[in-house]
């Protein structure tokens, strides 16, 4: 996959860094009619991924749910919104606590959201599979240089 520190085989990367990344904490399914709003109402205290977080860097996707990880604080102010405002089981929101807080640090504005990086969107489209698979790999065409990192 790599070689010194050049970049080989992103692809291999990326599928290696999506069975080795570990699970969220805590994962809370909901609905909310406005996804990005209600988050935005928690400052920095997230990151949006998968495919709203896609589309809004490589447009391949489109936004079947709106993944974000949030800190224990937000979501404990998140919830109570939630509760009041939008509904509890599977829907169109997927909130998740990180085992590795640097993910939501790390996250950087895209238009008016915070969006993880570019490194750990393309693990996280990996784990969701299917055609998500396929917007990873043409992240990589157009992200990544093999071989010339």
């Amino acid at each position: 996959m790599v070689s010194g520190t050049r970049v080989n085989d992103a692809m291999s990367l990326v599928r290696y860094g999506a069975t080795t990344s570990p699970e969220p904490v805590r994962v809370v399914e909901c609905h909310h009619q406005n996804p990005t709003g209600l988050l935005s109402q928690v400052g920095e205290e997230y990151a949006i991924t998968t495919t709203y977080a896609e589309n809004e860097i490589s447009h391949h996707l489109f936004k079947t749910r709106c993944d974000a990880y949030v800190t224990e604080e937000a979501l404990k102010r998140l919830w109570s919104k939630i509760v009041k405002e939008g509904l509890l089981g599977r829907g169109n929101m997927r909130l998740m606590i990180p085992a590795d807080k640097n993910v939501i640090k790390e996250a950087s504005q895209v238009h008016d959201i915070r969006v993880v990086s570019v490194g750990q969107l393309m693990i996280d489209l990996m784990k969701e599979g299917g055609v998500c698979v396929q917007a990873v790999e043409e992240m990589v065409k157009r992200h990544v240089r093999q071989g010339r990192n």
